[in-house]
């Protein structure tokens, strides 16, 4: 796996905080140049400002690139991210999504990813044989018009469980857009995740 190309070896708080102003400088340059009021206007057609997510691609804080950023890594790049306006899904699919992936030890991949959290009352789960099935109704998933994975994260009794789907397997329908739902989907019935490989439980 590489390392991600603004990240060098560090050695003390003084180099940690250069390093993290070295990062926040490169991405806010970089969206200042790519970021335009037309090309915002443009991405709400799409779904995704594409152009700014291969810009953030291109100087390794996607994909798996994210997965091996410290947080304060992350959080750099999610302000200037908000800061610039892109419409992009940093925070959800690269700052969320990869740490509860990389947390439960899942193999998400490295495209897209979106995150729905089950709360209590949201939907019902039990296990069944040979996996888990989450029932839920008239969720919302902020970017899965543009996923290529979901991970739900949903408790069973005393434990954590995470579960990833291929976006493509779902029955999901487009949901008007929201300020605070980007380019949602709503997902309704039930998902069975009768793989292993998909499910990782925890005892907290």
């Amino acid at each position: 796996r590489s390392s991600p190309r603004h990240r060098r070896p560090r050695a003390g708080g003084a180099l940690m905080d250069h390093t993290l102003n070295m990062l926040a400088d490169s991405v806010q340059r970089l969206l200042a140049d790519t970021v335009s009021h037309r090309g915002t206007i443009e991405a709400e057609r799409s779904g995704i400002d594409q152009s700014a997510w291969d810009q953030l691609a291109g100087i390794g804080v996607v994909g798996e690139d994210a997965s091996v950023m410290s947080a304060a890594e992350l959080a750099v790049v999610v302000e200037a991210v908000s800061a610039a306006g892109a419409l992009v899904p940093y925070a959800d699919s690269e700052a969320v999504g990869r740490w509860l992936a990389g947390a439960a030890d899942l193999d998400a991949g490295a495209g897209i990813l979106a995150v729905v959290p089950i709360v209590e009352g949201e939907g019902k789960v039990k296990v069944v044989q040979g996996g888990v099935q989450l029932s839920i109704q008239a969720t919302s998933i902020p970017w899965a018009c543009r996923s290529e994975q979901v991970l739900f994260s949903f408790r069973l009794g005393e434990q954590c469980v995470v579960a990833v789907k291929d976006a493509r397997e779902m029955q999901l329908q487009r949901s008007p857009s929201m300020a605070d739902e980007p380019h949602r989907i709503v997902v309704s019935g039930s998902d069975l995740f009768d793989n292993a490989d998909q499910v990782r439980i925890s005892g907290q």
